[in-house]
């Protein structure tokens, strides 16, 4: 089985990536979807939205890659146009045309342009369709604080950000069984849950549960705000990554969840949901 897969991806022709110019990728109606952790069926709508032929939504990038990207290039945004950092590149400069270095330059620093320039640009590439379509995004299923979110919507006006969300209780007990570290245990999930959920509560965005990917008319109504034509609606309620062999919630992990505030939360991002 695997050998005859192997085999089939070796004819495969080489991925051809599309580019989009900078334009493009400023002003597209991109889509970036957020998970509050996994197991909430990110990639069931990964697949619903890129069956639609009109958007490219990649997996997670993970590592914090988009995090760390556009968090550097803000911070370097901030640095360049702080007070006084032209006129200390430009002390440090004339120290050389005069051969004077007895003035201050301690705190000049490089021109950081072209610098932000490059990293727009692997920000850009890291999601350069397979298709040749002008909206792009991924999904993921965290995210380092609100900041990515915000910078994000400043890079890319008019993106849409979709938040995925799902009753804890039932998103528990696969998590547990994926046994990641850091979720082991369901004070640890709790703690993730609660400050994904508070960071996506405070910002815009279309919040829908996992469950409704099972709900054609809510699934439309997402779809309509994503100013989507269409999708494979055979893709509703799809069961490739389900998980089996789960241990049920206990008694104590139940109560756990009760006293934590996060079904608080849960319920106000069902008050959000299309």
């Amino acid at each position: 089985m695997v050998s005859s897969i192997l085999k089939k991806m070796k004819r495969s022709a080489p991925v051809r990536y599309a580019q989009l110019s900078d334009d493009e990728f400023r002003n597209g109606r991109h889509i970036f979807i957020f998970g509050v952790w996994g197991r909430c069926s990110s990639t069931a709508l990964q697949r619903i939205l890129n069956s639609s032929g009109e958007v490219c939504i990649w997996g997670e990038p993970g590592d914090h890659l988009v995090d760390d990207l556009v968090g550097l290039l803000a911070r370097m945004e901030k640095k360049n146009d702080a007070a006084g950092s032209a006129e200390r590149k430009r002390i440090l400069s004339d120290s050389f045309t005069s051969g004077d270095h007895s003035v201050n330059y301690c705190m000049a620093f490089p021109k950081l342009d072209s610098s932000m320039d490059a990293l727009f640009t692997a920000l850009k590439g890291l999601f350069q369709p397979v298709v040749d379509v002008n909206r792009v995004g991924f999904k993921e299923i965290t995210v380092r604080d609100g900041a990515t979110l915000d910078i994000l919507k400043t890079l890319c006006p008019r993106a849409a950000f979709v938040f995925l969300f799902r009753n804890p209780a039932e998103q528990w007990p696969s998590v547990k069984k994926m046994a990641w570290e850091k979720t082991r245990t369901v004070n640890q999930f709790i703690d993730e849950y609660r400050r994904l959920a508070e960071i996506y509560l405070e910002r815009d965005g279309l919040f829908i549960e996992s469950s409704s990917l099972y709900d054609s008319e809510k699934v439309d109504n997402l779809i309509r705000g994503l100013d989507i034509a269409g999708y494979d609606a055979s893709l509703l309620g799809d069961g490739v990554y389900a998980m089996t062999g789960k241990e049920p919630l206990d008694a104590g992990e139940a109560e756990q969840l009760k006293e934590s505030g996060i079904l608080e939360l849960y319920a106000a991002m069902q008050e959000r949901a299309v």
